[in-house]
């Protein structure tokens, strides 16, 4: 059996970047190239989000520690959902900022076209822009202090333990 493209370590995340895979299969070589570029990204979403809700729950955490005062499950949700639409607002440019590292096509069965996209994205450069989407308003609201550079910090901490 052939060997999946893309399926070298240097096609994986790593400390610096997440790195995605995606294949499409269709008649027509654009729309095969156009589903694999879609598969790729929503996968490099899919971490981003997961990186999210660990940071995010280890954030809330930190600052009832630090606080030593429980943060309310409205101020949990509240916040989730602040950063929750940092990310939606900036997802379409962490989007255009992936870059193709690699892209293998093939004919199959003599009129199917398959395609195999392999994207990255700057971690650094994702925490940069969620950290600049926390607005300071979003911590009088909360009532409680929100500190960017601190919850950027521990998310480029949270993604760089990730390898896929």
């Amino acid at each position: 059996m052939k060997k999946q493209p893309f399926s070298d370590s240097k096609f994986k995340s790593d400390k610096e970047f997440f790195r995605a895979t995606g294949n499409g299969l269709a008649l027509n070589l654009e729309m095969a190239k156009t589903k694999a570029l879609i598969e790729a990204q929503t996968k490099i979403t899919q971490y981003i989000q997961v990186n999210l809700q660990t940071t995010t729950s280890n954030y809330m955490t930190e600052i009832e520690k630090a606080t030593a005062t429980n943060t309310t499950s409205d101020n949990e949700l509240a916040f989730s959902k602040n950063i929750m639409t940092a990310t939606q607002s900036s997802a379409k440019e962490v989007l255009s900022n992936t870059t193709v590292v690699g892209e293998e096509l093939y004919v199959k069965d003599g009129n199917k076209y398959v395609a195999w996209i392999v994207v990255e994205v700057s971690k650094k450069g994702i925490a940069d822009r969620i950290a600049k989407g926390l607005s300071s308003s979003s911590s009088k609201v909360l009532k409680i202090d929100i500190d960017p550079e601190k919850f950027r910090q521990m998310l480029e901490q949270e993604m760089s333990k990730l390898d896929n």
